[in-house]
């Protein structure tokens, strides 16, 4: 009777132990579970924020140091179109004073100015991949697209004559643009297109002179593109 008693005993210890033990196990998953619903609803939220912050942004003006200290006045202004697409319009502006040439004329003889203004539409196909990793995006990113060229160039000769180019192109273009802290940007791209030439050369009323010949040509051809922008964004 007592070994019985001693057994029944036994028996209910080990089920209320067992009954302890599923209860534990049971809470611990209960608390995984919630932990791995709060940590996704946090990076659900973290995505969303950085999203919304990415999205108010819709526009941005650079200003390119690099082009202006090696060219002429440099400015691009970039606008979206959609969250992945956008159109950027970039104008250089270069004046120079008279400088002489292979001509053999004098420094004071020759003065020349150029403008150059580019439509690109661009496509940025890495911006989903960029804000799930915590990077920025917006404005940064890789992008392909396609970049609508326009370049004249006018040359004064003063007693010689003028000379007016125009060079049209429409370009593959292939580039990357990062913002750098909150006021830098860097912007590279490359590509390759067909381009239409067109060049003018007007004589001046010397006669004396028959360095230039009035004359003008059209011609069709390639175009490459590099373009490196390095400086202030806002």
């Amino acid at each position: 009777m007592k070994k019985m008693k001693l057994h029944i005993s036994i028996l209910f210890i080990l089920i209320t132990f067992s009954n302890i033990k599923a209860q534990q196990d049971s809470a611990k998953i209960e608390f995984s579970q919630e932990r791995i619903t709060k940590d996704t609803k946090l990076n659900e939220a973290i995505c969303d924020v950085l999203t919304r912050r990415e999205q108010k942004s819709k526009d941005i003006w650079k200003f390119n140091l690099l082009g202006t200290f090696f060219g002429g006045f440099n400015i691009a202004y970039e606008r979206k179109l959609t969250p992945l697409t956008s159109i950027n319009i970039h104008s250089v502006t270069t004046i120079k004073s008279p400088y002489g040439d292979s001509y053999g004329i004098s420094s004071t003889e020759i003065s020349n100015m150029s403008q150059e203004l580019s439509f690109e539409w661009r496509f940025y196909y890495n911006q989903n991949k960029r804000i799930r990793l915590g990077k920025k995006a917006g404005f940064s990113g890789n992008y392909i697209g396609f970049a609508l060229n326009n370049m004249y160039y006018y040359y004064n000769y003063n007693s010689f004559g003028k000379i007016h180019e125009v060079n049209n192109s429409l370009i593959l273009i292939y580039g990357i643009q990062r913002k750098i802290g909150k006021v830098g940007y860097i912007d590279f791209n490359a590509g390759i297109g067909p381009k239409y030439y067109t060049f003018f050369k007007a004589p001046s009323h010397n006669y004396s002179y028959n360095i230039l010949e009035s004359k003008s040509s059209i011609q069709l051809g390639w175009n490459f593109q590099v373009k490196l922008g390095f400086g202030i964004a806002f």
